[in-house]
């Protein structure tokens, strides 16, 4: 079986045991929260290989400005850290070592435990980096090496970001190219004279970059050069979630529309085509 947690309006968190050989699902439990927790990123770590019972870590953080490490037996904090903005977005390095957050105040932070050695072992907060001063980021991913991140912000930019991370501090921060969301508008003929902006980025193993945007267009982005290739406007209103299947053939953009669309990936070639809408 797998876990799934899903974060409530009124800041309360539901744990789900998913069986995905009978297709059934059942609640495990639920987390406390408060009205006003607007919660953006839940985060699983697994702290060993027993998955028989609920051997995992799960962390929270969203506009509140903490982030929240959970014990999922006693249904309460195991550790709190407050940081001095919203959150927007939080990630797990592909080494599952550490963690950055992406704030309201353009910047994002690293946290890493403090005993590297134990899974168990708290986190602390050792390194803050720069990327748009003073302006909101909305969403953060990792390249599958770890060695890229991929930064949208409230200005309309995405930006590659070649990042190393050394002994719990951030020893590379450099851009390399940034891209303005703007450009998706033009290929659609659809101008639009608010700031268009990515709610949220989805990074494939190629580093190819989808991203949905506040105007409702599936952005496809050459990661290794900042090319825009394709902009769809299918959704009619804001993209707020994307995924894609494990073959990475098949990516799915969610809106607040209510609808669900399927772009499939063509063969041999790094295009991509509208497949269907639910």
């Amino acid at each position: 079986c797998e876990y799934l947690a899903t974060a409530r309006k009124n800041g309360q968190i539901e744990i789900w045991r998913i069986f995905t050989d009978e297709r059934f699902s059942s609640l495990v439990t639920i987390l406390p929260g408060k009205e006003g927790k607007n919660i953006r990123s839940l985060i699983w770590q697994q702290c060993c290989s027993n998955a028989s019972s609920i051997d995992y870590r799960l962390f929270s953080c969203g506009l509140h400005g903490q982030f929240v490490d959970w014990n999922l037996r006693t249904r309460s904090p195991r550790q709190v850290i407050t940081l001095p903005c919203a959150i927007w977005s939080a990630i797990v390095h592909p080494n599952g070592k550490c963690f950055l957050l992406a704030g309201e105040d353009g910047r994002v932070r690293l946290l890493v435990p403090k005993d590297q050695n134990n899974h168990d072992s708290e986190l602390a907060l050792t390194a803050v980096a720069s990327v748009s001063h003073s302006k909101r980021l909305l969403d953060i991913k990792f390249s599958a090496d770890g060695n890229r991140l991929f930064v949208s912000s409230i200005t309309g930019e995405i930006s590659r970001i070649n990042i190393e991370i050394a002994d719990g501090k951030i020893v590379k921060f450099q851009k390399e190219w940034t891209l303005n969301v703007a450009d998706g508008s033009y290929l659609t003929n659809e101008i639009h004279s608010d700031v268009e902006f990515a709610w949220v980025l989805h990074v494939l193993n190629d580093d190819t970059v989808i991203a949905g945007t506040s105007n409702g267009h599936t952005l496809f982005v050459d990661g290794k050069f900042g090319v825009l290739e394709s902009s769809e406007l299918i959704h009619n209103g804001d993209v707020v979630a994307i995924a894609s299947n494990s073959s990475q053939t098949s990516v799915y953009a969610a809106g607040i529309d209510g609808t669900v669309v399927c772009f499939q990936k063509l063969n041999d070639v790094s295009s991509w085509k509208f497949a269907v809408r639910k």
